[in-house]
Parts: C-alpha cells; sequence; structure tokens
C-alpha cells in the first residue's frame, strides 16, 4: 500500500506486522499521556498555592519534603 491506497490514519490501514501495530498504538498513547502532563501542570499549581495559602503551610515541612509533594499525599491520602 503506497500512495493515495493509505487511509487518513495510518495505523488503521496496516495490517501487518501485528506487533508492529501493537506497539505504535503504545507509543500514541505515551505520547498522549504526557501531553496531559504538560496541560495539568498549571492547574495542579493553581491549586497547590490556594491550598497552601489557605492551610499556611512552611515552605519545607519538617520531614524536608516540599510543599508540593506534601500536597500531593495529602491529596491522595
Amino acid at each position: 500500500m503506497f500512495g493515495n491506497k493509505i487511509s487518513d490514519n495510518v495505523l488503521i490501514s496496516l495490517h501487518d506486522p501485528t506487533w508492529l501495530i501493537i506497539m505504535a498504538n503504545v507509543f500514541v498513547v505515551l505520547h498522549v499521556i504526557g501531553g496531559y502532563q504538560m496541560y495539568a501542570i498549571p492547574v495542579f499549581d493553581m491549586i497547590e498555592s490556594v491550598l497552601v495559602r489557605k492551610f499556611n503551610f512552611a515552605l519545607v515541612l519538617s520531614c524536608g519534603l516540599s510543599p508540593g509533594i506534601c500536597m500531593l499525599v495529602c491529596v491522595l491520602l
């Protein structure tokens, strides 16, 4: 399949080898997850800033962790 015979979505138009198609789809998913992480950083920073101001956290806690890590642990708990 060459030229105009390839559909718009190249990953759907391919059929062999199967392992290569699966790996390509996995890499697409990893790429999308990385892109989401870059767009989520400002949102997390905003939430972190509001919570630090609201609860008057110190810049470094006694355990030596930064407020961002401590806030992430608090959110997960």
